[in-house]
């Protein structure tokens, strides 16, 4: 399974422990949006391609620890 991790701030130790546990049995990428991005179009055909999207946007304190 293809799982795509959208991220605007540093990923805590416990979605860094979930994508790690993702990662032994799936393809995961991580995509920090709030890097300079010029290629909105790649991300959009990783997303289209993926077989789930996370997004860390709106994530409550206690995750990103």
């Amino acid at each position: 399974m293809k799982i795509i991790h959208l991220v605007i701030k540093k990923p805590g130790k416990r979605i860094l422990r979930l994508i790690n546990d993702q990662s032994k049995n799936n393809e995961v990428e991580i995509i920090n949006l709030n890097e300079n991005i010029t290629d909105y179009e790649s991300i959009i055909e990783k997303v289209m391609n993926s077989d789930r999207v996370i997004s860390w946007g709106n994530v409550h304190s206690y995750y990103l620890n």
